[in-house]
């Protein structure tokens, strides 16, 4: 690793713990929370917002005030740049893709038709035999776009906690093995290619977490940098009072 075009920082260097603590620590963190959601293939897209709730571009993850020490970072390690772009450029195609398939998704009368069909039977059922089953009949007009939303994100299954969790269980499974029906799939493949673009996602945010774990483990070696920030001893704060 080369650090700057002709001075190399010292041990302890100020500048480089910025980049550890500021830069590389909150993106390693952020990568593995990425993993976690793509390794179920689940972009976490939400309707309302037409956007991934979270995964996020990299400088989302960056704390605004610490913008200045990504520039300096990547001045400095310029392999990152072209990674940082590579995932950010993956992460649109992914939600473009998404929207794109939710769109034809909610225009389709066959879509709307399953959705009522499902409901009906569902209310039909009662809610008092079973456990977790409240009625959905108030969210009649909105239940099209969180099933939807449920099938972009490869959802088998919601907790408890969600309203509609007892519904998604129940017909899930009818509406995930309807997706070529719904969406015309020889004529517009679009969960395909969804599905591909989550799947090159996952590929770019695992290599990008290992390539920021092993620059982390490397610097901190060759700069005598701990990992984390140490906190202060409380002998130590009483001393800067």
């Amino acid at each position: 690793m080369t650090v700057g075009p002709n001075v190399r920082p010292h041990l302890h260097s100020r500048r480089v713990e910025s980049w550890i603590y500021t830069i590389v620590n909150p993106l390693i963190d952020a990568m593995r929370n990425e993993v976690w959601w793509l390794d179920k293939r689940n972009l976490s897209w939400r309707f309302y917002s037409r956007r991934a709730e979270y995964i996020r571009p990299i400088c989302d993850y960056i704390e605004p005030h610490n913008l200045p020490n990504l520039e300096d970072f990547l001045a400095d390690n310029e392999t990152f740049k072209s990674k940082f772009e590579g995932h950010d450029k993956t992460l649109q195609i992914a939600t473009d893709r998404a929207a794109t398939f939710f769109d034809i998704l909610i225009s389709g009368q066959i879509f709307k038709d399953q959705v009522n069909q499902s409901l009906e039977e569902y209310e039909a059922s009662g809610t008092s035999a079973q456990p977790n089953k409240t009625s959905l009949d108030s969210m009649k007009a909105d239940l099209p776009q969180y099933v939807a939303e449920n099938l972009v994100n490869s959802l088998d299954f919601l907790p408890n906690h969600y309203t509609t969790h007892k519904f998604w269980e129940l017909f899930g499974p009818r509406f995930r093995a309807q997706i070529s029906e719904f969406e015309g799939y020889k004529q517009r493949p679009s969960y395909s290619m969804l599905q591909e673009a989550v799947e090159n996602l996952a590929d770019l945010s695992t290599e990008l977490l290992r390539d920021l774990e092993g620059y982390r483990l490397r610097i901190c070696r060759e700069f005598d940098i701990p990992a984390a920030q140490p906190i202060a001893s409380a002998s130590s704060q009483r001393l800067s009072r």
